[in-house]
């Protein structure tokens, strides 16, 4: 489900200076330490041959490439943000300030020779052009290699009524259909997919140039055909749901405030819910209705806490 065309977010060419900073480290956010370690495990005990290379697509602090054995494989970090790549240099983890297209993969390939595994972690939701990203692929991977992405599932997410996860960075919602189209149209295999508990509900896809789709990729492709994803049958019940959701939220705010209860907002690190609706040309409003004067404090676990949510 690809929503819209904004500017775009990686590839080549002149989007180089539309982010020139990032405020979100992934080294910060609660589980993504834990959840990369076991990650990085995975993937190269699977794919990557002693002195093999990681690359890895939107890599941010080096988080999950610091994960691996160094001693055993190489790494490469690709990052936009400057800030952050920067960080992530004076760490020990060797990252390019760029953007992923063809072009780099092409200089990485020559530089560095092509890759083992590719990974693209909670990245490929915020890329407009997905033909784009795939060429960068096949151009860097190697015969044997693996390109591993992982990405909120859109089957969870219609499911479980997970629109907190809906927000302005995320330009695509994927269901393993979406994915093995994709991987198809750059002469590709989506060979496997893992259904993990992040983010509400995500999928690891694993692509490569050579293989047979796994019994839970035919599983979950079975799955979407018998729900009517394609056709987009579990739409309106998902819209009713957040309808039903928003209701009982104002009520019990609305209950709340006669109660004279003190609330709290949590700020979230690096992503905000898709709560803003257009009532009128020029004014948003929350989906909720107005910002309620009575909820005044908001608290985040955010070691930068004077920046932007």
């Amino acid at each position: 489900m690809h929503l819209l065309r904004p500017r775009p977010a990686l590839g080549d060419g002149p989007a180089r200076d539309h982010v020139p900073q990032l405020p979100l480290r992934v080294g910060h956010v609660g589980h993504h330490p834990e959840h990369f370690a076991a990650y990085a495990k995975d993937v190269a005990e699977r794919f990557v041959p002693k002195g093999g290379l990681v690359v890895e697509i939107g890599s941010n602090d080096g988080t999950l490439l610091r994960a691996f054995d160094r001693g055993t494989v190489r790494i490469l970090g690709v990052e936009p943000a400057r800030n952050i790549a920067a960080m992530a240099n004076a760490a020990g983890i060797p990252t390019l300030d760029e953007f992923f297209g063809e072009a780099i993969a092409g200089e990485i390939a020559v530089k560095h020779g092509r890759a083992a595994a590719i990974i693209g972690n909670n990245v490929v939701a915020h890329i407009d052009d997905l033909d784009g990203l795939m060429s960068g692929v096949t151009a860097l991977l190697e015969d044997r290699g693996v390109f591993v992405a992982e990405f909120p599932y859109l089957v969870n997410l219609l499911e479980k009524t997970a629109y907190d996860t809906i927000y302005h960075e995320h330009l695509s919602y994927f269901s393993v259909a979406s994915v093995d189209d994709l991987a198809s149209r750059h002469g590709l295999r989506l060979t496997d997919v893992r259904r993990v508990g992040v983010h509400g509900g995500s999928i690891r896809v694993f692509i490569s140039r050579h293989g047979e789709a796994s019994a839970e990729v035919k599983n979950l492709l079975a799955l979407e055909e018998k729900s009517g994803l394609r056709a987009g049958r579990p739409l309106r019940p998902f819209v009713e749901a957040v309808r039903r959701q928003r209701d009982d939220s104002c009520a019990f705010s609305e209950r709340s405030v006669r109660r004279g209860t003190r609330r709290l907002r949590r700020a979230c690190e690096g992503q905000h819910p898709a709560q803003l609706l257009r009532d009128r040309p020029i004014r948003p409003r929350f989906h909720c209705g107005p910002e309620p004067p009575e909820a005044r404090s908001t608290y985040t676990r955010d070691p930068y806490p004077g920046r932007a949510t």
